[in-house]
């Protein structure tokens, strides 16, 4: 059975269990209340298993991929380093191209870039002033909480409910 099926089962046995007007339809109540109650313990238990199993994979999975992240950053090092080292050599050897059956090399110009050592000392025409206005959520819920109001501008929404599993 289903665990939507069970709940509403579940549900009505216990009511039916408080509704038992003689000593017979109480037992009789309580035993399919204690089977009803029984399957239910027994579908949450099973689900609990897949859980713990869905939630380990999805652990391994990003350490996994942390891993592979790690590896393919020092792949990516070493590719850069031997760059830097085929454009030192072709600048030592004054080789502007080389061509090879893998592909073509060609030593090129860098590119003129501007650093910043002082951004207070530059002149006004050459800065850009940014303002963000960021809400402030939790002083807002915190007001709600307190006065009831409702700030303008903001809706209260409650989240979907979740289950908390020790």
């Amino acid at each position: 059975m289903k665990l939507y099926e069970l709940a509403p089962q579940y549900s009505a046995l216990k009511m039916m269990l408080g509704d038992a007007e003689t000593e017979e339809d109480a037992a009789a109540a309580l035993a399919a209340f204690e089977e009803a109650e029984g399957k239910l313990l027994d579908k949450v238990d099973g689900l609990l298993a897949v859980l713990a199993e869905l939630e380990a994979l999805g652990k391994a999975a990003k350490e996994e991929a942390a891993r592979l992240r790690d590896r393919g950053a020092v792949a990516e090092k070493a590719a850069g380093r031997l760059r830097a080292y085929l454009a030192r050599n072709m600048a030592a050897s004054e080789i502007k191209v080389i061509d090879c059956p893998r592909g073509r090399v060609t030593l090129r110009a860098g590119k003129e870039r501007v650093v910043i050592t002082d951004a207070d000392a530059l002149p006004t025409q050459f800065r850009e002033m940014r303002v963000e206005i960021v809400p402030k959520k939790k002083d807002i819920l915190d007001h709600y909480h307190a006065t009831g109001e409702i700030v303008s501008g903001v809706d209260v929404v409650t989240g979907e409910g979740y289950v908390q599993i020790k």
